[in-house]
């Protein structure tokens, strides 16, 4: 059966519509880390947190042990401290940067985002990497998690704990929030025990999006759907009264 122009132009309609169907994409800015200020950090190598920020991204203070991480640098001193390895990078297809913050309560800093444009009442899932170690020339096990916030609500990520020299390995995290407000905080906390060993946690591959959207399309997406439904059945239709 061959197709015609116009009954492919309804059926790239009724795609269109499909498509508009599907939820909005990534939320947060910058969630790959590969943007930030200050100066270029090379490959293989970390920068100072405080002095690399990530675009969109905010730091509560200038505490100096954390960083950002390029590929293949956690267990690289330079720019940074080191943790014990062999540390792999986040998971594929993930080719971004990451975060490494000590867990510490006395040296603790929130890596935060306020996420604008959200619809009252509906839920957000949100999802990211993780993975834990701990600095090198330091002994005693430790325990890693991030806490994170959106909005007034708080949740923690599974929680690491390691051997002395451990490292927690990349696991994928997801929760689901709900917003209270068109604008909410997100923000990181890392969270280790015990002091002065120190715990890192190390974070990648950030990404929220609208769950409530991606379950109920809007109306109009119904309609689209619609439209194209109905071209397609009424050009079968034409087809079958013509051959009659």
């Amino acid at each position: 059966m061959k197709i015609s122009l116009c009954d492919s132009a309804v059926v790239f309609g009724l795609m269109l519509g499909l498509a508009s169907a599907v939820q909005a994409g990534n939320l947060v800015t910058n969630g790959d880390f590969l943007s930030y200020s200050g100066t270029t950090i090379a490959a293989g190598d970390k920068g100072q947190l405080s002095d690399h920020v990530p675009t969109g991204w905010s730091i509560s203070n200038t505490v100096q042990y954390s960083a950002l991480d390029t590929p293949g640098s956690a267990t690289s001193s330079t720019g940074g401290y080191a943790v014990y390895g062999p540390f792999a990078d986040p998971a594929a297809p993930y080719t971004g940067n990451f975060i490494q913050m000590d867990g510490d309560s006395r040296y603790g800093k929130a890596l935060s985002q306020t996420i604008n444009e959200l619809t009252v009442g509906h839920q957000y899932t949100l999802t990211f990497q993780q993975a834990a170690g701990q600095q090198t020339n330091h002994d005693g096990a430790t325990t890693e998690k991030w806490s994170v916030s959106f909005g007034s609500d708080t949740q923690d990520s599974s929680l690491y704990s390691l051997d002395s020299h451990g490292v927690g390995a990349w696991e994928s995290q997801s929760m689901t929030f709900t917003a209270t407000s068109v604008s909410e905080v997100l923000s990181f906390l890392a969270v280790g025990t015990p002091n002065g060993v120190p715990p890192t946690v190390f974070l990648a591959d950030v990404n929220l999006s609208d769950s409530t959207q991606s379950a109920v399309p809007e109306p109009s997406s119904v309609v689209s759907l619609m439209i194209g439904v109905a071209g397609v059945a009424g050009s079968y239709l034409r087809r079958r009264f013509k051959a009659a």
